[in-house]
């Protein structure tokens, strides 16, 4: 696992918990949410998908690209007849 990935695992993990803790404070017979604080809530969830799909956007198309690299370095190598290092 590399760290975007990590960090994107984290960023998920504590969002759901977050979200858990509340439910479980609701039915515990504590004071509810109000509306205001559960609008900005929802907003800082939203967000936070948000920046999971693009560091997810970003660490495919990074792996991506040096998957492409290391194909174009390779097939340089067989043309020019050199060994690998």
């Amino acid at each position: 696992m590399n760290p975007f990935e990590m960090v994107v695992l984290i960023v998920v993990t504590v969002s759901i918990a977050g979200v858990l803790r509340t439910r479980f404070k609701q039915q515990d017979g504590k004071p509810r949410v109000d509306d205001e604080q559960a609008r900005r809530q929802d907003a800082r969830i939203a967000a936070l998908e948000e920046r999971v799909k693009a560091l997810e956007a970003v660490v495919g198309d990074a792996q991506y690209e040096l998957r492409r690299q290391f194909r174009d370095l390779g097939a340089q190598d067989l043309k020019s007849g050199t060994p690998p290092n």
